[in-house]
């Protein structure tokens, strides 16, 4: 994606951003994400794929690119598997490239996460982190008003990838 698009390169890519559920293990006080949960229904998946499998017939793209959103989307890994299956046999029956990268807030990206990540080709995580230790606890908390700082700098600290994470 960041190639692609810094040199302009990515015009013919079909870019997509898929919110796979509007649940969330957080309770930040300034999110505008709807929390109340449930994750993306299975009709809902396979006209996502139905519209995908459409844009690529056309023959007017050369990379078909995903971008993982939520909630926290990696509370709905089962979703990731089924879309990312999909779409990546679709890049293969179609000859175009692919790419995926995540919205996480980190608090479940541990190294088995990684790995199942990696295994469907994602290639990059953005992390966001408000502050050090107490200041990103303030804003970015459990549902309960728990810590997540040192989880997830715990869990960027220690995962082995080679998915750029910023």
């Amino acid at each position: 994606f960041r190639e692609g698009f810094a040199s302009g390169a990515s015009k013919r890519s079909l870019e997509i951003v898929v919110r796979v559920t509007s649940a969330c293990n957080f309770a930040c006080p300034y999110c505008f994400q709807d929390r109340r949960g449930g994750h993306m229904a299975p009709e809902v998946r396979a006209a996502l794929v139905r519209f995908v499998e459409r844009r690529l017939v056309s023959g007017r793209h050369d990379h078909l690119g995903v971008e993982w959103f939520g909630g926290e989307p990696l509370l709905a890994p089962d979703v990731i598997d089924e879309l990312s299956a999909a779409f990546m046999g679709l890049a293969e029956r179609f000859g175009v490239g692919y790419s995926a990268m995540i919205h996480t807030n980190g608090y479940l990206l541990d190294q088995d996460m990684v790995d199942f990540l990696e295994a469907r080709h994602v290639d990059a995580a953005i992390v966001p982190i408000d502050g050090m230790g107490e200041a990103h606890d303030a804003t970015r908390h459990l549902h309960g008003g728990g810590p997540t700082f040192d989880r997830i700098m715990g869990n960027l600290r220690t995962i082995q990838t080679s998915m750029f994470v910023n």
